[in-house]
């Protein structure tokens, strides 16, 4: 087994080092924990590779895909790389433990003043409770 993993939070080049390692050792899996935020780019066979969900180990066809426990999960941004690089259903596994961001959530983040909302409707739900 041959696990890659990083000491930092981004920019090591584990993409890059994941998508050779799932060529040159025939990789059976490939394993994506995180979220959407960060995301790998690389070239192969003249082509960019542009990741932010999708394990870097897609560039070998025969290495199965999983989304691991705990990875946050941009559905458009799944949708977009399964499109892109023609990512059939049997070769794609999802935990069940998997975070997904819902698309409300995306527009949660976008207003400046949510956080105050929400402390705001916490705030009456407690003071109906009394």
């Amino acid at each position: 087994m041959v696990v890659v993993c990083g000491g930092q939070f981004g920019g090591e080049g584990k993409g890059k080092f994941a998508a050779y390692l799932s060529l040159v050792e025939n990789a059976k899996l490939a394993v994506r924990v995180g979220g959407p935020n960060s995301g790998r780019r690389f070239y192969y066979n003249g082509q960019t590779i542009v990741l932010r969900c999708i394990p870097a180990g897609v560039v070998n066809p025969r290495t199965r895909l999983l989304l691991a426990p705990g990875t946050y999960i941009d559905l458009s941004v799944l949708h977009d790389e399964i499109e892109r690089y023609n990512i059939k259903p049997e070769r794609l596994g999802i935990d069940r433990n998997a975070v997904i961001i819902e698309p409300e959530y995306r527009l949660l983040e976008k207003r400046s003043d949510w956080m105050p909302c929400v402390a705001q409707l916490f705030l009456e739900q407690v003071m109906l409770l009394q």
